[in-house]
């Protein structure tokens, strides 16, 4: 056995030194004495030594020779002794010997009181003399029998009961080595944690070298170069039995320095592993996740990891130890249910304030709760990892945990024994194509760089692609060592049709360009779009056949091309530029910065000065005002370099263009400096009419309930109060200052699930939900855009009740809300007592939006009576009748008193998801993001105000969403504009009217005031609703209004001719109507007398190009009301079959922690197929998606996706006892949103994951076929 000596420190006994040396024994069943160990005791001092005994040592002798007398020897188990005195020595030992003269013989045997047991020993060696004394000493044991053999069963938890809350992790990992992990504390009570790898000795294990560890950082902040590594002592682990054992620490110098001291436990097994039996035990359960059992760890995040036992069928214990956010050892976990292959740690604890050391006390411990993580098992070696902790740990996802260690004798890990698959399949619509070629080297390549190579398209299309300035010089890219500047595509175009191309991730480091050729004639562009905005647009002027160009003018990165069918209004484009616009001369303005901001240029001080340091003549103005310069050769010369286009693909021949995009270069060059505000061209003032609120033509759901032609007759609902009782509502610029959250409150109880840091308080902010995630869904704040968005403001996107103050009142949590906390909302609307301490009148609200409910038979009662005394106080309440398609009872929407809420599609329609049944009052529209049946190029979603927070700070923005929680807020902001109306409007006169039919158009042709299961009494219409408003009110009489019913008509390919009704709403005359279309293939027939009746629309198709095309009809009254209609129309048939978007990566993912668990891929035009075998049963996810880029994510902004059942219902999918197979779903090819996020957000990045998702998105797991 090796030697070790360690010096301990010092202990005064009149005055002792307190020494500790490790005696040596010969090996050997009967031990004779060892060699003689010299010492020198100090005078009136004791010195300390210790010997591990094993588990059948039945005698052990300790013999001094050479004394002259006054030598002592006192022995106890476990520590060094402590005392200063004789008596105090004699009270600590267990065994002793005691003599006045000559030499000194101590016995202790296993069968004295007390029992001599397995362990370390520590013998005190006092002098009691006068003088010091130089001994020898030497040490022997008796033994009989074998020693207690170890075997694989001693893995497990072991701690001593009467220091609890600490103890020691042991695995065997077999070929006569263990693991071990010590979790305790530092004695100044933060939490800490030694790791070792030990040998077996019999019935031992030796740990020479214990680690300590420092510097890490919980989550993303983690760095494995800032881990600190400390040697930290030694530890023996002695064993009696399988279940009793002592284990024996001995700190170092540098431990000892910092004030550790010698301890050891006398352990008792805690728990036992899945699947492992000790000898003569119990037998070992057969677990089939007995093999999990062990260590795991990120190779990526070494120094932190995981330590998994499998205690039973459905138990396991798990600990993670990692660190603080400030580099602190932490470590936090339980005992938690396995759900299938998930272990579900949803109430870790996080134990502090333990003192390590002879003196621990279990009662100064505090066991702090930490938060919930889960760990899902995807594989024999690989995990997933997600965790929802309190501040300041966070959130923090893992989806590259690897085993570390595999318990010896456990059985084997049995995950692909009796295991089922899941077979999927995927189509994208038949506009649906891919770019030839992108940075992904798994998608097949058909180069489209030039002219020659132009890649095909349908008309309509929508395609996803890449582009790259210069080369990524990213291994494994395909363009990791050449560029990709130019991807050109071939498509007959009809006049009218817009061609657009978003920029995924837009920002001045990354800009593309549009251009648009006529075939048989590239010399230079018909059009050309090259701001600097997120969105490029040419708006075809004569149907032909074109060449489409896209340019990479900066950087790289994904984008989504579209050819639309036109025949509307188009949202004004962001930083817009061309080298065909009118300008005067060569002449730009600039708006600069203050004077300091920037690094260009040496002599701020003026305009001129600045102007000329980039070859600018100064023309007119000054710092701080716009400056006009005249372009001199210079600047020109220097824009210009690459102005003709890369090698193989010309843009400009024409000396008047290439001195256009001259100037083009220049701007975009100066709209990326840091000291320029703003740069333009000096235009000719010639301007483009657009609509007003550059989203607005997205809101198709708007005209559905007529909501233009009732703002003329109510504008806005200044004053009027709204409650949105849900996730909160985020300060968005489009809701301004309406949101009044002096008002508000929030009732989430539960401080993880509020992630705002505490519970209930008075913030009502949306901190959002990150359920699993990249992004959140903001649910309150889409819901409160609907109501209450600033309107006519030029910016975002209309809101239908403008004017209209929006009290949030906070009661979804990250996890929900729970039943109390929807009660407090309630409550606190109610003016009644509630857990906020508030019961003032002062937020008082006309109506209440509930987008939200609970899967129970009935309405509790308490929140019955609550609905009663907020509807006593005169509110009206709104709540969306659920999404799960059936006509299963749900609360709030089926409580008495509250107006329940269906949703509609586009073509008026029960959308797929929506709820129906008795309690169903009203119908909506809640939209469905799967499909594009009006043909715009964007899915049919509700449009309305959100927020990214997958960058920092979190940024505003827009995205289309369905579910009844969208339909709700329609209702809602009809009702404000009603109050607005009529101040005084009771929620009975509320009722009544919408049970007279007097708010609603009959979708179900049962009559007016007859209610059905799908519609309720139909869907809302404002215009009817404030006209009643109006009339309750007993104010003058409404004025005229027409209402065209329906507002879109869709002929397909065939149809030529279709009919709408255009009624008087209002209570005065409309007069005769002026009709006209926007698109010369459209006329229309009148009725008698040219006003109120039925209308028809004649369509004709000679001449036009295969293509998609669309149209507005607008219908003008003398007495000045308006009504406009939508005609959509095809001219050839669409190609039968899905259309083709490249390699396809589906992700099964794990519902328990949001993160993928399996892959496949395909690349397939029409239909996708995906087939994942060997799987555990259980709750999963599905996602499908490309990787463009080529950065190892799918569904990032403008790749296609795809969500099983849809994007309107993201579902789970449950796997049994048996195989399943999946109905088909659907790819979207612009990953919702990218185009009309740039349309209508003008925001940089856009890239909503509708899935909970781990922060960056979903990585494709690593698979050797795909890198």
């Amino acid at each position: 056995m090796k030697r070790i000596l360690s010096l301990l420190g010092l202990v005064l006994l009149w005055p002792a030194l307190l020494a500790a040396q490790d005696l040596v024994r010969p090996a050997g069943a009967a031990h004779a004495l060892g060699q003689k160990t010299s010492l020198t005791v100090p005078a009136s001092s004791y010195l300390s030594v210790y010997v591990d005994l094993r588990s059948n040592t039945q005698q052990a002798r300790f013999a001094v020779t050479g004394s002259s007398g006054n030598i002592d020897l006192m022995l106890k188990r476990g520590v060094p002794h402590r005392g200063s005195s004789v008596q105090a020595l004699l009270v600590e030992s267990a065994f002793s010997a005691t003599t006045a003269a000559g030499d000194e013989v101590l016995l202790a045997q296993r069968g004295g009181t007390p029992t001599l047991t397995a362990g370390r020993w520590w013998l005190a060696v006092l002098n009691l003399s006068a003088s010091p004394q130089t001994i020898d000493l030497q040490f022997a044991e008796a033994q009989a029998g074998a020693a207690y053999a170890l075997g694989a069963g001693q893995s497990g938890t072991w701690y001593q009961p009467e220091k609890n809350y600490q103890g020691i992790f042991l695995e065997m990992i077999g070929g006569g080595s263990a693991l071990a992990v010590w979790f305790t504390y530092q004695p100044d009570g933060r939490q800490a944690f030694f790791t070792a790898v030990g040998s077996v000795d019999g019935d031992r294990i030796v740990f020479p070298a214990l680690t300590k560890t420092r510097g890490g950082r919980f989550g993303a902040a983690f760095d494995p170069a800032a881990v600190v590594r400390e040697d930290w002592g030694s530890l023996v682990f002695a064993f009696e039995s399988c279940g009793v054992g002592y284990a024996s620490y001995l700190p170092n110098a540098a431990a000892a320095a910092q004030g550790w001291a010698a301890e050891q436990l006398n352990a008792q097994r805690l728990t036992s592993v899945a699947g492992i039996a000790c000898p003569g035990g119990p037998p070992a359960g057969k677990y089939l996740h007995g093999g999990i059992s062990g260590a795991w760890y990120d190779p990526a995040r070494d120094g932190e990891g995981w330590l998994v036992e499998v205690l039973g069928a459905n138990l396991g214990l798990v600990y993670w130890f990692s660190y603080t956010p400030s580099g602190e050892q932490a470590w936090f976990g339980g005992v938690a249910p396995i759900v299938d292959g998930s272990i579900l740690v949803d109430a870790a604890l996080r134990p502090t304030g333990g003192r390590f050391g002879p003196d621990y006390d279990p009662a100064q411990v505090t066991l702090e709760p930490w938060g919930a993580f889960r760990i899902t098992i995807a594989d024999c070696q690989h995990a997933l990892v997600r965790a929802e902790a309190v501040a300041p740990f966070g959130s923090f996802a893992n989806g590259r945990v690897q085993r570390l260690t595999s318990l010896a004798g456990s059985n084997p890990c049995a995950f692909t024994v009796g295991t089922r698959q899941i077979a999927a399949s995927a189509s994208a619509a038949a506009a649906a194509a891919v770019d030839g070629d992108v940075n992904d080297p798994n998608t097949a390549l058909a180069a489209n760089n030039d002219f020659a190579q132009a890649q095909a398209l349908a008309n309509p299309a929508v395609v996803p692609g890449y582009a790259t300035q210069a080369p990524t010089g990213q291994t494994g890219d395909r363009f990791a060592s050449a560029a990709d500047p130019f991807d050109v595509y071939r498509v007959t175009i009809g006049a009218g049709q817009a061609v657009k191309l978003a920029i995924a991730e837009h920002s001045s480091a990354r800009d593309f360009d549009l251009y648009l050729y006529a075939v048989g004639n590239t010399a230079n562009p018909l059009a050309a779009s090259e701001g600097t905005g997120p969105l490029e647009q040419i708006v075809v002027a004569a149907s032909g056949d074109y060449y489409v160009v896209v340019r990479a003018f900066a950087g790289s990165g994904n984008y989504v091309l579209t050819v639309d069918s036109g025949g509307t209004a188009q949202a004004a484009v962001p930083g817009a530029l061309s080298s065909f616009d009118k300008v005067v001369g060569d002449e730009l303005v600039v708006v600069w910065r203050d004077p300091g901001v920037g690094k260009e240029g040496a002599d701020r001080g003026s305009a001129k000065s600045r102007g000329s340091l980039l070859g600018f003549e100064w023309l007119a103005g000054a710092i701080g005002r716009p400056v006009l310069y005249a372009l001199g050769p210079e600047a020109l010369q220097k824009s210009g370099a690459d102005a003709a286009g890369d090698a193989g693909l010309r843009l400009y021949q024409d000396p008047e263009l290439l001195r256009a995009y001259q100037r083009v270069r220049v701007v975009k060059t100066l709209r990326a400096r840091a000291d320029v505000r703003s740069v333009d061209l000096n235009a000719r003032g010639e301007s483009h009419a657009a609509p007003n609120d550059p989203g607005y033509p997205f809101q198709w759901h708007y005209p559905k309930i007529q909501l233009p032609q009732a703002l003329d007759l109510q504008p806005n609902a200044n004053g009027v109060r709204v409650a949105v009782i849900d996730s909160g509502v985020a300060p968005h610029p489009e809701l301004g200052a309406g949101v009044r959250y002096d008002l508000g409150f929030d009732f989430v109880a539960d401080p993880t699930g509020a992630r705002d840091g505490d519970g209930i308080d008075a913030d009502a902010d949306d901190p959002g939900d990150r359920k699993a995630g990249n992004r959140s869904t903001f649910h309150g704040t889409h819901v409160a855009g609907t109501i209450a968005a600033l309107s006519n403001n030029a910016v975002g996107l209309a809101g239908i009740a403008p004017g209209a103050q929006i009290v949030p009142i906070r009661g979804i949590g990250s996890d929900g809300i729970a039943a109390y906390d929807a009660l407090q909302t309630l409550l606190y609307l109610a003016g009644l007592p509630n857990d906020s301490g508030r019961t003032s009148p002062t937020a008082q609200a006309a109506v209440v939006n509930l987008s939200l409910g609970f899967r129970q038979p009935e309405c509790p009662g308490p929140i019955a009576d609550a609905f009663a005394a907020a509807r006593a106080r005169g509110v009206i309440p709104i709540a969306s009748a659920g999404n799960d398609n059936n006509a299963n009872f749900a609360w709030p929407a089926g409580c008495p008193g509250v107006v329940s809420v269906s949703a509609t599609d586009v073509i008026d329609q029960r959308a797929p998801y929506s709820s129906f049944g008795p309690n169903v009052d009203v119908a909506a529209p809640g939209g469905d993001v799967s499909v594009d049946r009006n043909a715009d190029g964007y899915a049919d979603g509700v449009l309305s105000t959100t927020f990214n927070d997958s960058v920092a700070p979190r940024a505003a923005d827009y995205q289309f969403k369905n579910g009844t929680s969208m339909a709700a807020p329609h209702v809602a902001g009809v009702a404000a504009l009603m109050k607005a109306a009529h101040p005084g409007l009771t929620p009975e006169q509320f009722d009544q009217a919408l049970m007279s039919g007097a708010l609603t158009v009959d979708l179900a042709g049962n009559g007016a005031s007859v209610r059905d299961d799908l519609f309720g009494y139909g869907l809302i219409d404002a215009v009817k609703a404030v006209t009643e408003a109006r009339r309750l009110a007993g104010g003058a009489a409404t004025p005229g209004v027409l209402v065209a019913q329906p507002t879109a008509l869709e002929l397909g390919s065939t149809a030529n001719q279709a009919q709408f009704d255009l009624v008087n709403a209002g209570q005065g005359a409309i007069g005769a109507v002026q009709a006209s279309a926007n698109q010369p293939w459209v006329s229309l027939v009148p009725p008698a007398g040219g006003g109120a009746g039925r209308w028809t629309v004649n369509v004709n198709r000679s001449g036009l190009v295969p293509a998609q095309y669309r149209a507005e009809i607008v219908l003008n009254s003398v007495s000045g009301g308006s009504a406009r209609v939508q005609l959509g129309m095809r001219v050839g048939e669409v190609a039968a079959g899905g259309g083709k978007l490249g390699r396809i990566y589906a992700l099964l993912i794990d519902a328990a922690t949001g993160m993928p668990i399996d892959q496949a891929d395909a690349e397939t035009a029409g239909n996708y197929a995906f087939v994942f075998a060997n799987r555990l049963p259980g709750t999963y996810l599905l996602a499908a998606g490309s990787d463009l880029d080529n950065d190892g994510y799918i569904c990032d902004a403008g790749e296609s996706c795809g969500i099983y059942p849809s994007f309107a219902l993201p579902g789970a999918i449950v796997l049994g006892a048996s195989d399943l197979a999946l109905e088909p779903f659907g790819l979207v090819a612009d990953s919702p949103g990218v185009l009309s996020g740039a349309a209508a957000a003008h925001a940089g990045k856009h890239a909503p994951k509708l899935l909970p998702a781990p922060v960056g998105g979903w990585r494709r797991p690593h698979r050797a076929h795909i890198r």
